[in-house]
């Protein structure tokens, strides 16, 4: 099998587009990637294959033998021996961060109500759980069940994002995008309940100090602000 006799027309992004590159770098920065001897387009091919839930490669439920499957049709060179050569691998393993991050972020666009359940059910684990050791607290079954069940949860819903299991710096990089996620979802709660309780007024640029929020309360700065002082 090759590229061509795959039906990818419902990915993400068709990887048999011309724009292929470019429309996923649109989507996110974290697309746009830069490799140690390894050509970014077919790297990102193989994400496509890999974990697209549209992929006839998903079929294949040896996560090993899908990954050699994707990495085949992306056209990963290979050495003299026909083995795919130590830089392939080496990515392929989970070694490398900024591809592993492109992974994630493809899988958080292509399952998005999934992999907004699985930060859920992390940040109310994560709750429980910090809860559960305080001393003033006292915890029944009840609450341990609740954790129980909020972890097999977890467990059921990183089986469909991967559709299998992932490899261990895979899965690494994948809790530290569940934990980024987690702040940010705090983050909307905090604005949400600075605004509804009327605080202060919203602002789009957070990073800002008080006196600089309350300038910028609409979208758009003032057109004679002085650099400087921003």
């Amino acid at each position: 099998m090759i590229l061509s006799d795959v039906n990818t027309t419902k990915f993400l992004v068709n990887p048999k587009d011309k724009r292929f590159v470019n429309k996923l770098k649109k989507i996110s920065p974290v697309f746009n990637y830069k490799l140690n001897k390894v050509n970014h387009k077919k790297s990102l091919v193989y994400i496509a294959l890999m974990y697209d839930l549209n992929s006839e490669l998903q079929s294949i439920k040896d996560i090993q033998q899908r990954s050699i499957e994707a990495a085949k049709l992306a056209g990963f060179n290979t050495n003299k021996d026909g083995r795919f050569t130590e830089d392939v691998v080496y990515i392929l393993l989970g070694r490398n961060e900024k591809f592993n991050r492109a992974i994630m972020e493809y899988v958080s666009r292509i399952n998005n109500p999934v992999w907004k359940h699985r930060v859920v059910t992390e940040y109310h684990y994560n709750k429980l759980a910090l809860a559960s050791m305080m001393p003033d607290n006292s915890f029944d079954s009840s609450a341990f069940k609740m954790l129980d069940d909020l972890r097999k949860k977890q467990e059921e819903l990183e089986a469909i994002l991967f559709n299998g299991p992932t490899l261990p710096d895979i899965k690494k990089s994948f809790y530290e995008s569940i934990a980024e996620s987690i702040d940010r979802l705090r983050m909307e709660q905090v604005s949400e309940e600075v605004v509804e309780n009327g605080l202060i007024e919203w602002t789009p640029y957070p990073n800002y100090d008080q006196y600089q929020k309350l300038e910028f309360v609409g979208d758009e700065i003032p057109e004679d602000e002085d650099e400087n002082e921003v």
